[in-house]
């Protein structure tokens, strides 16, 4: 639950290595375990229709927990990752705003460290950014 609130999200460093959503996918697989655990405890208690219930719930749980390791659709995404999604597409996001021309990588992959612009120069272009930004918006 963490994971959906974005309250936690130390499980993105994974990213990289699973194509999909590992942190949300086990949300799913936790809701498959503890059914299945619940169904070990008092499944000879229970009516066959809450059984059956039961066990489908445990069985969907676990396989879009599996896929979620690979691929969720966009519909069980939470809105924070969503927003990140289009923040980037925009060019909003931190990263996006240091590597455009003017930010603090801006220019500096594949260059020498030697190379790389000192950070005056990138508060001047970023300054400068800004004012042609302003003009823009006024115009």
């Amino acid at each position: 639950m963490l994971a959906y609130t974005g309250r936690y999200k130390g499980w993105l460093l994974l990213k990289p290595i699973f194509p999909g959503w590992l942190g949300l996918a086990q949300l799913y697989l936790g809701v498959g375990i503890a059914m299945i655990l619940l169904y070990s405890v008092v499944g000879d208690r229970l009516p066959p229709l809450v059984v059956l219930l039961l066990l489908a719930v445990a069985v969907v749980g676990m396989v879009v927990g599996v896929v979620g390791m690979f691929w969720l659709p966009s519909f069980l995404l939470p809105a924070w990752i969503k927003q990140t999604r289009e923040r980037m597409r925009r060019g909003e996001d931190a990263l996006s705003q240091a590597m455009r021309p003017g930010g603090a990588l801006s220019g500096r992959l594949g260059v020498p460290p030697e190379q790389w612009p000192t950070d005056e120069q990138v508060e001047q272009d970023r300054r400068r950014l800004e004012r042609i930004e302003k003009i823009e918006k006024d115009e």
